[in-house]
């Protein structure tokens, strides 16, 4: 049940960000790689495990930055090819970010209930503007759904359901 509660997640995260312009997804990146590394060098006490986690941490930062959202299109790129490009690397980088999250959680689970709060608080403290539009509060994300945003939305929930019935299938 938790993997499925962690897809849902990545998920919600992956909405969350396509609705960003690409600044703020690497203002977002920068926040995430900030509060893991304030956290685990408050928060691990061992000296080995803490010095581990950082060096993943920055072999993340460099996975994050090598998968930049913003890449030069080819010639002849259509506008969909390159929403397409956009998405995979946006589920990319979501995948990295959970993985960063599951390594410092195998270590210590209350590190990564840690640095969740303080993403969620920095995001909402931000206002999810980024220093790139001037620190503006009046810079609010408009969360429209497009018909083929709320096919997904619908066919996801739907196969949430599935998955969740046949698992209570499998149990009984």
């Amino acid at each position: 049940m938790s993997r499925i509660a962690t897809q849902v997640d990545d998920l919600i995260e992956e909405t969350r960000m396509r609705e960003l312009d690409d600044e703020q997804v690497h203002w977002r990146i920068r926040k995430f790689t900030q509060v893991c590394e304030r956290e685990i060098e408050s928060g691990i006490a061992n000296g080995s495990k803490r010095k581990m986690l950082l060096e993943r941490l920055e072999i993340m930062r460099c996975l994050y930055d090598h998968s930049s959202v913003t890449h030069p299109s080819r010639a002849g790129d259509s506008g969909e090819q390159e929403q397409v490009q956009r998405i995979k690397r946006l589920q990319n980088i979501v995948r990295r970010r959970r993985m960063a999250l599951e390594m410092i959680e195998r270590v210590d689970m209350g590190v990564a209930d840690r640095i969740i709060a303080g993403l969620e608080h920095e995001y909402t403290a931000s206002g999810n503007s980024s220093p790139a539009s001037g620190g503006r509060e009046d810079a609010v994300v408009r969360f429209e759904l497009s018909s083929h945003h709320w096919y997904f939305f619908y066919f996801n929930l739907f196969l949430l359901c599935f998955l969740i019935s046949t698992l209570l299938l499998v149990l009984k």
